[in-house]
């Protein structure tokens, strides 16, 4: 039997967990399309949540598949879900309808095939303060049979004067100049305040055609907008890591991956400089998506050498890897950044990275 963090905090402070009265409600929104599979697990881990008052927005965007009958059937079971049907329109469009249709004081999102930990409200809910406008936690990682926790590096409360500093740095870890293994980056693994989000739901709703990069904008663009926030480094959230990785063997779908890419960097590079920001953080969300794009294309040979010549032809790739090379200071972290900019051979490529 696995015991979660989760499942710890509330038996190491159960006492705590029973002593704070919170009287808020949390719409809890779930943007989906086409996820049937997963629904009879994500639905359930929302309604069994220790903290009750919630309201639970099922937005249905577009599906053709099974999904709306599913959320119906929940729906008639459990009053405190309302489900919005709306045309497909993109997980931005979706999770700005929930948001406008949300009544509660404080939103968290939950993605329709990830789950949550019985207390993951309860715990954050403690944690939020008058002055936070965020509460984020660390998850577990779900792939096949096993479970990884991916902690958030430091339980951290950050004042109305860090959050300009967090803003330009939550996509990096605190002891390596590359991009953080942690997930702060992430929108559902927080709870918010809706006053905040009420802020930036406008200037959201300008990205409905990013596809690729979309919770790291919303990040970014809340952090715009909040007073104060705290991070927590357990996990009582669980992503599921299957997804897309067999669709990204085909090379086409990589191709057009990789042109995704190049496009939420460029928008992400205009928004910094618009909010006076520099360019850092769109280097490490280029880095973090292509670097996801070649992990998950390693195991097939034939695919792989034709991805890894594509992307090692874009100069953006050479450029944001030279970056990163120039001010990492990790000896042997320089040099895994040095091979890669480096080695022109794919074959080349996968002997010396083929577990890294």
């Amino acid at each position: 039997m696995i015991c979660s963090a989760g499942d710890y905090y509330t038996k190491m402070y159960g006492e705590l967990i029973m002593k704070k009265k919170i009287e808020d409600t949390v719409s809890v929104i779930v943007p989906i399309y086409n996820q049937q599979k997963y629904l009879d697990i994500s639905i359930p881990s929302i309604l069994n949540q220790s903290y009750k008052k919630i309201e639970v927005l099922l937005v249905n965007d577009g599906s053709t598949d099974q999904s709306l009958e599913i959320i119906k059937k929940y729906a008639r079971l459990d009053q405190r879900i309302k489900i919005i049907t709306k045309p497909n329109g993109g997980l931005v469009d979706a999770t700005i309808e929930g948001i406008k249709h949300a009544t509660g004081e404080l939103i968290a999102f939950l993605d329709p095939d990830d789950k949550w930990g019985k207390d993951f409200l309860q715990i954050l809910i403690n944690e939020m303060e008058e002055d936070c406008d965020f509460v984020a936690a660390g998850i577990y990682l779900e792939n096949g049979e096993t479970i990884m926790p991916l902690y958030l590096e430091s339980d951290r409360k950050f004042a109305h004067n860090e959050i300009g500093w967090l803003r330009t740095h939550y996509l990096l870890g605190e002891k390596s100049s590359l991009p953080s293994a942690s997930i702060f980056h992430a929108r559902w693994n927080k709870i918010y305040r809706k006053t905040c989000i009420d802020k930036m739901v406008d200037e959201f709703g300008k990205y409905r055609d990013v596809t690729l990069g979309e919770d790291t904008i919303f990040t970014y663009l809340m952090l715009c907008n909040c007073n104060g926030g705290k991070s927590l480094s357990q996990a009582n959230y669980y992503y599921y890591n299957i997804g897309n990785q067999q669709s990204m063997m085909n090379t086409d779908t990589a191709n057009k991956y990789i042109e995704k890419v190049n496009a939420v960097y460029s928008k992400y590079l205009k928004l910094m400089d618009k909010h006076g920001d520099n360019s850092e953080q769109a280097n490490m969300l280029y880095y973090m998506l292509i670097m996801s794009l070649i992990n998950k294309c390693k195991n097939n040979k034939d695919k792989f050498i034709s991805i890894y010549k594509t992307i090692n032809k874009d100069m953006l790739y050479k450029n944001v890897l030279k970056y990163f090379y120039k001010r990492e200071c990790n000896l042997k972290r320089k040099v895994a950044l040095y091979l890669r900019l480096r080695i022109e051979s794919p074959e080349l490529y996968l002997r010396i990275f083929a577990d890294k």
